[in-house]
Formats: C-alpha cells, structure tokens, sequence
C-alpha cells in the first residue's frame, strides 16, 4: 500500500495545449464555414505543408523538439513520485495501514523538540531518508545530535515503517540577535 502522487502537472499542460489547438481549429473552422477569413489559414497551411520536405533543416528541428517533449512527458509520467502514504508494519491482523509523510514529519518533530535545550526542529521525509535539523538554544551540539537521535529512533520505532527509515540529524545553535 504505497499511494503515489498523480502526475497532474504534466497531465495539465499536455490537456492545456491539447485543449487550445482544438479551440482555435473549432474557432476556424467555424469562421469558414460563416465566411469569414479564419484564423488558421487552412489552404495556406496546405500549400506551406506541400513544399515542405523530409529532409528539410526546420522539418527536422521540429520533429526533434516534439520528440523531446514527447520523451520527457514519458519520462515525468513512468517515474514513480515520493510515496504520499508510507506503509506501517503488519501488525499480524492482516490490516494494511499507512501513515502520511506529512504526519510522520509532526511526529518526528514533535519528538525531537521534546529533548532539553531543542527550540524547533524542522523534518523533511523523501522517500526513505528522513532529514533533521534541530536548533539548540543551550548545550554540547554533539551530545544534543545523540539526544535528537535517539528521541527520534525510539519514535520510529512506536510508528513501525515497514521499511525502515535512514535518518539524516544534524544540530545547529540558536544564534542570539
């Protein structure tokens, strides 16, 4: 049970182009069928197409730059995003849950300013690294890491991940201004 993020952004901007090359060719062809000079210019567009080649150095670019966006559109869609749900443990019931990275970075938080002498504590989870940043406002920073470590494996553990969690802690002091 690892719910992934949906590739929205990529889906949007392929849905936005999409949507207005329909619009503006719907616009013109409306516009001819009333007898109008359309906005797309489609006996020119003709001709423009009928002279233009295979071989051609702008026919080329063209189907180069399209076949980029082509591959990078792929590429951003097949690519599995940060898990949004990280699966707990089995619990032997059976169960599958989960908790939010979200959630899981306020509990590490809130655990690691319960050690003496942290002020804040800022966590960031991606994907199994979890990075910490503690501010100290008294005290050995080196010992207060240990502390902040310590506080945090024993939270980790209460939670129970199904795949542990690497933890990047790092200690920093409250500059006084």
């Amino acid at each position: 049970m690892i719910r992934r993020p949906r590739r929205t952004l990529a889906a949007s901007l392929v849905a936005v182009v999409l949507l207005a090359v329909c619009v503006l060719v719907a616009v013109s062809c409306v516009q001819n069928l009333l007898g109008r000079t359309p906005l797309l210019p489609f006996s020119a567009m003709a001709q423009a197409g009928a002279q233009l080649t295979g071989d051609g150095v702008a026919v080329l670019a063209a189907a180069a730059v399209v076949a980029l966006v082509g591959l990078l559109l792929l590429v951003v869609a097949i690519r599995p995003g940060n898990p949004t749900v990280i699966p707990l443990t089995d619990s032997g019931t059976g169960i599958e849950t989960g908790i939010s990275r979200r959630s899981l970075d306020r509990a590490l938080t809130d655990s690691a300013t319960t050690v003496d002498g942290v002020t804040r504590a800022g966590v960031r989870t991606r994907g199994r690294t979890t990075a910490v940043t503690a501010h100290v406002a008294f005290g050995d920073p080196a010992d207060k890491k240990t502390q902040v470590r310590a506080a945090l494996d024993e939270q980790l553990a209460r939670i129970g991940p199904a795949r542990p969690q690497r933890l990047r802690v790092r200690v920093t002091t409250d500059k006084e201004t």
